[in-house]
């Protein structure tokens, strides 16, 4: 069977789709709250902008992970309170990697994944008010495969705790199917973590990879080389959702 360009344009369309709704899960409600919200006064909109998560060169070279992209994905919502309405943009951070795999039958395919979604921890008179901060690893796979055609919903199959920057977080386990640009329906193995505060920032790591091709061993090496830097990326312009 031909190989597919790793450039090809649907291809690159549909992994960036399911790696972007991750940032899109946060992002959309960064300025809402379930509850009581301090009043913020002002004419100007207030911005908040996080640093990156990035994977160190040395760990992309042995798991032979690839940079994808590094990009700013800005959010803008207004909220009312006290008779005040603010208008928030959250300028979030997505890191994206991959790396290729030959899928028995099919062919070879950029089908291993991971990404980090960088976001601010908006402060608000001293609070916090980030729907990130208490989203439950099943709540943002559920979020981001509901963003993407062709994924189903997901099915979890359980749970663990990884290292990843300044913790041991919780980290979903789940399964879902997946239908490739040509057709090709694979079962895909996805791992997602709860929010991670570090710094100012609240950071996410996902990945996936077919359930046929185990990459339990790279991704959990690159989740304990993650790294963060509270500056804001600059490889990439910015990419408003």
């Amino acid at each position: 069977m031909t190989e597919p360009p790793t450039n090809d344009e649907e291809t690159t369309r549909e992994r960036r789709g399911f790696l972007r709704a991750v940032g899109a899960s946060g992002a959309a409600g960064v300025a809402a709250t379930s509850g009581c919200l301090g009043v913020l006064t002002g004419s100007e909109p207030a911005r908040f902008t996080a640093g990156v998560a990035r994977v160190p060169a040395e760990t992309r070279s042995d798991t032979g992970f690839e940079t994808v992209r590094v990009e700013t994905v800005t959010s803008e919502r207004e909220f009312s309170a006290g008779g005040q309405t603010r208008s928030v943009v959250a300028d979030n951070t997505l890191a994206e990697y991959d790396r290729a795999v030959e899928i028995p039958n099919v062919g070879r395919y950029r089908a291993a994944l991971y990404a980090t979604f960088t976001t601010p921890a908006v402060a608000v008179l001293g609070e916090t008010f980030n729907p990130v901060a208490d989203t439950t690893p099943a709540e943002i796979a559920r979020r981001t495969l509901a963003r993407v055609e062709s994924l189903e919903p997901p099915e979890r199959t359980g749970e663990t705790t990884l290292p990843f920057l300044d913790g041991t977080p919780t980290v979903g386990l789940f399964e879902t199917d997946a239908t490739l640009v040509d057709g090709v329906e694979l079962s895909i193995d996805l791992l997602v973590t709860e929010p991670v505060r570090v710094g100012p920032d609240f950071v996410v790591g996902v990945a996936g990879y077919p359930t046929l091709l185990p990459q339990t061993d790279a991704i959990e090496t690159l989740l304990a080389a993650t790294t963060h830097d509270e500056a804001s990326p600059t490889e990439q312009p910015p990419a408003t959702e």
